[in-house]
């Protein structure tokens, strides 16, 4: 067995245990990874559907404009705090929630490098 036959059954049996919710990306690696599909959608003049649906589907949040704040207007943390005159760790701790809550609306999304 080759090297890259190797690679396909791991990422064939990870991609399984992930589907069958038996093992949960990091944190850190969904976080980046919604950061930088909401970049890539943000940037494009074609917009995704489906990401698009998923943001709406975040829309009831309170704090649910951070995300476009955020990737699609390059605001700071610091910015959007005196925006919702909150303290910077409100848009820490929301912006890391909602990037959460759109991986669980949709997990598929999610490209590991």
């Amino acid at each position: 067995m080759t090297d890259a036959d190797i690679k396909k059954v791991v990422n064939a049996t990870i991609d399984s245990m992930l589907r069958k919710n038996m093992l949960r990306y990091n944190d850190n690696v969904i976080l980046s990874s919604v950061g930088n599909i909401l970049t890539r959608y943000y940037d494009s003049d074609m917009k995704d559907i489906t990401i698009k649906d998923t943001l709406d589907k975040l829309s009831d949040h309170t704090y649910s404009d951070i995300l476009a704040m955020y990737y699609r207007d390059h605001m700071t943390l610091e910015v959007i705090a005196e925006k919702y005159n909150v303290d910077v760790s409100t848009i820490r701790r929301n912006k890391r929630k909602l990037c959460l809550e759109f991986y669980n609306k949709y997990p598929d999304m999610i490209e590991l490098g």
